[in-house]
């Protein structure tokens, strides 16, 4: 405590600015030192600092009230500044995070004293600018009944489910069964491997924890080594065989390539994870995580209810259950953060270790030779870029064992936070506590080095239930596999693979041989080699596709037969998307494709019509056709139809020419299921109904600019040209398909200049006809650009002039040495991070790190460096920005407008998602593609329109305000 009270007291003499965390920590500290002077000086330093107290900086005042005797006059001091700030006394108890001890302490204050003469705060959901206008609405009833074999779970299986995903997210990691084909086992090197594995781990837990007793012991050989002060206290806060299980599993995700490792991923990895699990652990030292197995139960009975009987959202209604617990813990933690430095430092010395304890015997495969222990890894250098990179290599003794067993049964150890939950996403209380059970993850999705956009959401927290609620809605969307088009995957994936399909062939690419022949030209030579390079990207690249689909098959056969729930969170711009990374409805094609609703709707007669134009979206051929001609088409191909859905890969193939084709096989099979069923409008249908933004970037810009031009198309431009003689313009006669400009046309309101948008037409253009010459592609795609550029800015003029008007807005902000940011309609802070990088090596203050326990703010002001010095080499951080340092004027200037209008984009789809939650229809989202049942699509669509409009009305008012004022400190 006192290091910390001198090292504060030092970075404030030199004006460094903390977080209120900063200040609770130190606070606390003195309090349970008693030392009367230190606090009062303390407080006055606050009070000079102009520190505005939060929910935590109150409770630790009621304690300290408390510990001094309770007077009426102190406790009616601290209350009538908190009433006066704004806050509400009822949500101390889960607002801070709090031992059960603590928070007795806090009621029994709060009981001490009267509270009844007293004002109460305003709702939280009051204070939310578009929300308040929704909740008169919310919960308008819906006829349509739900079907499900959620709806048959007892309490049993529901706790049996929570217990489950806890010690899921415990262990840290998930072992699936790769989708390959299955050859019989080979028992001999399963055996010899996982002896192998016991091995390593007996000794490297032997060797942390000798490392850990030098580092408690104070050891004076140990205290010359002053590289252990570096990451010393971190490095004991795990047991030494946690810490290994840690290690031993990270290396076993990266055996599979003989390539290597890159060091700095390594160290990140392992030093994240131990992170994490530090994390897990506080929790349930404090109790937290069994007050989740107590009320969380109780939880998911109310949101699979198939009828709604209460009014209230799912994170009140949590919020409920816990104010009702009263005992226990507090539900908000209070988790420190570790900057890059430090878990670099921490995974280097592990990987260190791991390096020398872990040997394997270089003869293990012959018989009758003598046992010669060689390292099983080495840390070499590797050439990228002229740069030389550190990686982590396996020996190849290792690789040949890890090839045999893959060649017979792969196995993936994945990160539990990689994957689904068994169990509905936990609501958010706050921006950094919410989406899985235990395992911490946080709301918004930023660079580690962006302190300013921590601060501002945890400033606006209070004023973002609606947000909160959106995202709930979304992570509490049940869903299942769909079985049929998982399985007709994973055979395509194992026999042959398909370039129709997006799956890569098994057959590797064959690789022309070295040039030996000393009589070969040089040309010759020069040009089989550059052919050799090709070729290599080449197998790189489908070797990396062929993983990610590997992956995203064997999740998907993992919860084959589970339902499972998708934890979100968001970016810095408020786009929303699931946290797992492989298995999510956010992806390609065939992703989509293996997914259902678990919870089904009868089609009803709008429904069957919904899935009929689906059909013709996803295949692509109908998808801008009038409603009318949508269903049309279907109906015309019903015999087609049909075949497709019984014979996908002997039949006619018809579903292989959409432009989705494993969407448009999937919508096959169940639209054949409906029209073979008794009743069709009866059919209960899981299958989700996409409903596709148009240009919704130029609808924005539309909205703020009330743009009412016509569009003049390029195919018209183009011919025109053409009568002139113009010969790129007959080069491309009969090539101009939307495909071609859609990229550019929507991109263009997101700031894609017409370097990149040229590169956009060219790639479409190399598609058409991949045998056209290099320098004909540039000049048509230069060509291309040119007119689709003139022709938006005739189009959507005041579009264009609200972007450049943005633009220089952007601008004179940055240049003025502010980041821009802005609040959307929602209340929700969005902060652009880029700063001109800083290029210093990193200083590390031991005094400092050999706290147990360290905030963010402490370690900022060193770990901002470029490089992080540990004993195997130097590494580069990702984090190469100060908050002190300049804003990026151009990256500012550049990312604004098209940043602005994700903003708006995220916003109408939260406003659609509380909607849906008012009016109980299944909804997630894909930016600006909304999905629903067909029974519920248009109830979905009802009032969108309106819905964009409040948004562009909002947004409007508040650039004419700006526009009007001199000051461009804080943009909108």
């Amino acid at each position: 405590v006192e290091k910390a009270w001198s090292n504060f007291n030092k970075f404030r003499r030199l004006a460094h600015n903390f977080k209120i965390d900063v200040y609770n920590d130190i606070l606390r500290s003195l309090i349970k030192l008693s030392n009367r002077t230190k606090i009062q000086a303390f407080i006055h330093s606050m009070q000079v600092d102009g520190v505005v107290y939060d929910y935590s900086t109150y409770a630790i005042l009621l304690i300290d009230a408390y510990n001094n005797g309770l007077r009426y006059e102190n406790v009616k001091e601290i209350i009538d500044n908190l009433t006066a700030q704004g806050l509400d006394y009822r949500r101390i108890a889960y607002e801070c995070y709090l031992s059960a001890q603590e928070i007795d302490i806090v009621e029994e204050v709060l009981e001490f004293y009267d509270l009844s003469d007293h004002k109460k705060s305003k709702s939280v959901l009051e204070d939310s600018p578009v929300l308040g206008t929704i909740s008169d609405s919310l919960y308008r009833v819906n006829h349509i009944e739900k079907h499900s074999e959620l709806f048959e779970y007892s309490d049993e299986d529901i706790r049996a489910l929570v217990k489950e995903q806890v010690k899921r997210e415990k262990v840290g990691y998930t072992e699936i069964t790769a989708v390959r084909k299955a050859y019989e086992p080979d028992k001999w090197s399963n055996e010899q491997f996982d002896e192998l594995l016991r091995t390593w781990k007996t000794e490297l837990t032997e060797a942390i924890d000798n490392e850990q007793r030098l580092i408690t012991d104070g050891n004076k050989m140990a205290a010359k080594e002053s590289y252990r002060s570096h990451y010393g206290p971190f490095f004991t806060i795990l047991p030494a065989s946690q810490c290994a299980d840690v290690a031993i599993n990270t290396f076993r995700n990266y055996m599979i390539s003989s390539y290597g490792t890159a060091l700095n991923h390594l160290c990140k990895e392992i030093g994240g994870n131990i992170l994490r699990l530090y994390l897990i652990k506080i929790k349930e030292d404090y109790g937290a995580i069994q007050k989740i197995l107590d009320l969380y139960p109780a939880y998911i009975n109310h949101i699979l209810k198939p009828k709604r009987d209460s009014e209230i959202s799912s994170l009140r209604y949590w919020e409920t259950l816990i104010e009702e617990s009263n005992k226990g813990p507090s539900m908000i933690p209070k988790l420190p953060i570790w900057p890059q430095s430090i878990k670099t430092a921490l995974g280097s010395s592990i990987i260190e270790i791991f390096l020398k304890v872990a040997k394997i015997n270089a003869n293990f495969m012959k018989e009758k030779a003598e046992p010669k222990l060689i390292p099983a890894f080495y840390h070499v250098y590797v050439f990228q870029k002229q740069r030389q990179v550190g990686f982590i290599k396996p020996h190849p003794t290792i690789m040949k064992l890890i090839n045999r067993i893959q060649e017979t049964e792969g196995k993936i150890l994945m990160d539990t936070s990689m994957l689904p939950t068994l169990v509905p996403s936990r609501p958010w209380l706050c921006h950094h506590d919410g989406g899985y059970l235990t395992t911490p993850a946080p709301i918004m999705r930023y660079r580690e080095d962006c302190f300013d956009q921590d601060v501002l959401l945890a400033k606006s927290s209070h004023k973002l239930r609606s947000v909160y609620d959106s995202i709930n809605y979304l992570g509490s969307c049940p869903w299942k596999i769909n079985k049929r088009i998982l399985e007709k995957c994973i055979e395509c994936f194992n026999k042959t693979g398909s370039a129709t399909l997006d799956i890569p062939s098994p057959d590797p690419i064959p690789m022309p041989p070295y040039p030996v022949d000393p009589n070969i030209e040089p040309d010759e030579k020069r040009s089989i080699i550059e052919t050799r390079r090709q070729i290599a990207k080449k197998q790189r690249e489908h070797h990396a596709l062929r993983m990610d689909i590997l992956y995203k098959l064997s999740v998907a056969k993992h919860f084959e037969n589970d339902i499972f729930w998708l934890p979100h969170n968001m970016d810095f711009r408020g786009r929303v998307y699931p946290i797992p990374p492989h298995l999510s409805h956010i992806g390609s094609d065939l992703a989509r494709s293996v997914m259902l609703f678990a919870i089904g709707r009868p089609l009803g007669q709008e429904g069957l019509k919904w899935m009929k134009i689906h059909l013709a979206n996803v295949h692509g051929e109908k998808s801008k056709a009038s409603l009318d001609d949508r269903i049309s088409f279907t109906e015309s191909l019903k015999d087609e139809i049909f075949d497709s859905a019984d014979n996908p890969f002997t039949g006619r193939k018809w579903w292989q020419t959409g432009e989705y084709p494993w969407q448009t096989l999937a919508t096959c099979m169940e639209l054949a299921d409906i029209w073979r069923s008794d009743d069709p409008e009866k059919f209960v249908s899981y299958f989700p109904v996409h409903q596709d933004g148009t240009c919704n970037g130029l609808q924005h810009y539309a909205a703020l600019g009330r743009d009412t031009f016509g569009a003049e198309q390029v195919e018209e431009y183009r011919a025109n040209d053409a009568k002139n003689d113009n010969s790129v313009a007959l080069w491309l006669e009969g090539k101009i398909s939307r495909k071609v400009v859609k990229q550019t046309v929507m991109t263009i309101v997101y700031g894609v200049t017409r370097i990149g948008g040229r590169e956009q037409i060219a790639r479409q253009l190399e598609k058409l006809d991949s045998s056209v010459n290099e320098e004909q592609i540039f000049t048509a795609s230069q060509y291309l650009v040119r007119v689709v550029f003139d022709q938006l800015s005739k189009m959507f003029y005041s579009a264009r002039r609200i972007q450049e008007w943005l633009n220089d807005s952007a601008r004179q902000i940055a240049s003025a040495g502010r980041l821009v940011e802005w609040v959307t309609p929602l209340a929700l802070p969005v902060l652009q991070p880029y700063r001109v990088p800083v290029y210093k090596e990193n200083i590390v203050n031991r005094e400092l790190l050999n706290l147990p326990m360290i905030s963010k703010d402490y370690l900022k002001f060193y770990f901002l460096a470029m490089q992080q010095r540990t004993r195997l080499q130097r590494i580069n951080l990702l984090s190469t920005t100060d908050n002190t340092s300049k804003p990026h004027i151009s990256k500012q200037k550049m990312a604004f407008p098209p940043n602005y209008i994700h903003s708006l984009d995220s916003t109408h789809m939260m406003l659609t998602s509380l909607e849906c939650q008012a009016s109980d229809i299944t909804f997630v989202a894909v930016h600006d593609s909304f999905w629903t049942h067909a029974a519920t699509v248009n109830e979905l669509n009802k009032d969108d329109e309106e819905r964009v409009c409040k948004i562009g009305q909002n947004a409007r008012e508040r650039i004419v305000q700006l526009k009007r004022s001199s000051r461009f400190e804080i943009l909108l």
